[in-house]
């Protein structure tokens, strides 16, 4: 990830239209909006899309860039917008087992676990599911989950604490 003191100087050199600075973000940041993507949709093609995409996005939005704390909040942001919007157009996409995710992130636990897990993720709804794999598999904070969601911190935190609880009783209903 790019550090914060880089981050003015890469933002002052995407808006002066530098094709390193454009390249620094690609490189920085394609693994983990693949991942996402790919959560979205298990197949490689959408999360292709997403990526390239996103680069569109950022290339074209680069003088909007205002109101979030960080570029990184800018750019998942731009690549949800994208994941969403390839959804819409193909309604034949599904979400990827939390165990495929975990997978694809390196962060693989015991199957069964993951198991268990990808079923109670699944009894949930979207916004709730997305939640928590934005504050737990991308270890996003409460301010960035609020930026990307486009609600107050409060409300943030409030989903957050819900989807726990509907996840929690989920897996107590099943296990």
């Amino acid at each position: 990830m790019i550090t914060e003191i880089l981050e003015s100087s890469l933002i002052e050199s995407l808006k002066a239209g530098d094709e390193a600075g454009f390249e620094e973000v690609y490189e920085s940041y394609k693994h983990r909006i693949f991942k996402m993507a790919y959560r979205f949709s298990p197949d490689p093609f959408f999360a292709d899309d997403v990526l390239q995409e996103t680069m569109y996005r950022i290339y074209r939005g680069v003088g909007k860039l205002k109101g979030f704390s960080t570029i990184s909040t800018w750019i998942y942001r731009i690549a949800y917008n994208a994941c969403l919007d390839l959804l819409r157009k193909n309604k034949s996409s599904r979400y990827v087992s939390i165990e495929d995710a975990r997978m694809i992130s390196d962060e693989g636990k015991d199957h069964i676990e993951s198991a268990r897990l990808h079923r109670v993720l699944d009894s949930l709804k979207k916004k709730e599911r997305d939640i928590l794999i934005f504050f737990y598999i991308d270890d996003l904070s409460i301010k960035e989950l609020a930026e990307i969601l486009k609600i107050s911190e409060s409300n943030a935190k409030v989903l957050l604490y819900r989807a726990r609880k509907k996840a929690a009783e989920a897996a107590d209903e099943m296990y």
